[in-house]
C-alpha cells in the first residue's frame, strides 16, 4: 500500500489543487491513501481536504517535521510519499516515485521541481534546481532527499526516528534526515521523471531572504553532520567558492573606486568569481539563455545572502538552537 502525506498549515489557497492532482495519479489498482495533517490550521484547510477525500488529522502547530512524522505514524502504507500543500504533482508522479523501490536496497527516493512561472527571479530559482539535478542524475546514490517530492520505506522511516522536530520551520529538516540515513548506509536515489509543480519566489528580496534562511539552518544541520560541510551529493564546489569570494569582491569593488591600487585585485577576484559561474551557465543555457546570461549577478547576490546566513547559523549553533 502507498500513503501520500501532506503537511498543511493554513493552506486553503492551494490544498485543493494539490489533492486534485494527486487524485488524478491513480491509474493502477495499487491500494493507496492520502493523508493531510493540519498543523494547527485556522482557515478552511481541514474542511477542503475532507471534501476531497483525504484522511485528515489535526495537531497543534509544531511545524512540518512534526506533522510529517505524525502522518507517517498514522499511515497504513509500506511506502510513504511526501509532498507539500503548495505543490501540484505532475502526471505519473506516484508511479515514478514508487518504481525505484522495486530494488529492495532502495530506502528513499527524491523527485524534482517544475514551474510554469515566467518571471526572471522565479526562472533563476528553477535553474538552480536544474543545475543540481544535472549533478544528481549521474549518481547511483545521493545523500539528500527534499520533501517537496520524497518517498521512504515506512519501516526505515520510523525506525530512524523520522524528521528532527527541533527544526520547527520548513527549512533543512529533510536535509538532516537524509544525511542521517546516508550516514547509516541506506540507499537513496534520484528519479528525475517524478515531478511536482511549485511556485518559486517571484521577488528578488523574497528569494534572497529565503537563501539567507536556508544557509542559516544548513549550519545547524552541519552541527549534527560536520563532514557534510565539506562534501555532499547536492552542493557543487563552485557554490562554496562563490560564497567565499562574494563579500571580498564587494569590499574590493568599493576599495577600487576609492583607491586605484586595488583595481587589479578587484579585476582578478571578479574574473575568478565569473569562472566559477561557467559550469552553471553551461548546464542551464539550453533551458533559458536569458537566465544564463544574467546568472552571474544572481549568483553573486545569492552568495552574499548565503554568507550572511552562515553567520546567522553559526550564531544559532553557538546559542544552542535547535
Amino acid at each position: 500500500m502507498i500513503s501520500v502525506i501532506i503537511p498543511a498549515y493554513n493552506a486553503e489557497g492551494h490544498i485543493s489543487q494539490c489533492l486534485s492532482a494527486i487524485a488524478a495519479q491513480w491509474q493502477t489498482l495499487i491500494p493507496r491513501e492520502v493523508i493531510v495533517v493540519s498543523d494547527g490550521s485556522t482557515d478552511q484547510t481541514v474542511s477542503i481536504a475532507r471534501e476531497l477525500g483525504a484522511r485528515v488529522f489535526e495537531i497543534a502547530h509544531q511545524g512540518p517535521a512534526a506533522a510529517r512524522n505524525f502522518g507517517a505514524e498514522q499511515a497504513q502504507g509500506d511506502i510513504l510519499i511526501f509532498t507539500d500543500a503548495d505543490c501540484r504533482p505532475d502526471v505519473g508522479w506516484v508511479d515514478h516515485m514508487t518504481r525505484p523501490f522495486d530494488d529492495p536496497d532502495v530506502v528513499g527516493v527524491m523527485g524534482r521541481y517544475k514551474t510554469n512561472q515566467t518571471g526572471l527571479t522565479a526562472r533563476f530559482a528553477q535553474a538552480e534546481f536544474e543545475d543540481r539535478y544535472h549533478r544528481m542524475v549521474r549518481l547511483p546514490r545521493i545523500d539528500l532527499i527534499a520533501t517537496y517530492s520524497a518517498a521512504f520505506r515506512r519501516s526505515v522511516f520510523l525506525s530512524e526516528g523520522g524528521f528532527n522536530t527541533s527544526f520547527a520551520r520548513a527549512d533543512n529538516e529533510d536535509v538532516e534526515f537524509s544525511y542521517r540515513l546516508a550516514r547509516k548506509g541506506h540507499k537513496l536515489v534520484f528519479t528525475p521523471e517524478a515531478c511536482v509543480f511549485h511556485p518559486h519566489p517571484a521577488r528578488l528580496t523574497k528569494y534572497l531572504r529565503q537563501k539567507f534562511g536556508r544557509a542559516a539552518w544548513r549550519m545547524v544541520v552541519y552541527s549534527f553532520h560536520p563532514t557534510k560541510a565539506i562534501k555532499d551529493t547536492y552542493t557543487p564546489l563552485s557554490l562554496k567558492i562563490q560564497i567565499i569570494l562574494a563579500w571580498p569582491l564587494l569590499v574590493l569593488a568599493v576599495m577600487a573606486v576609492i583607491w586605484p591600487f586595488w583595481r587589479l585585485f578587484f579585476a582578478l577576484t571578479l574574473l575568478l568569481f565569473l569562472s566559477t559561474c561557467l559550469p552553471f551557465i553551461r548546464n542551464i543555457w539550453h533551458l533559458n539563455y536569458l537566465v544564463a546570461v544574467v546568472s552571474p549577478l544572481f549568483l553573486f547576490l545569492r552568495s552574499l545572502a548565503f554568507g550572511l546566513g552562515i553567520v546567522r547559523g553559526l550564531y544559532m549553533v553557538w546559542r544552542g538552537r535547535p
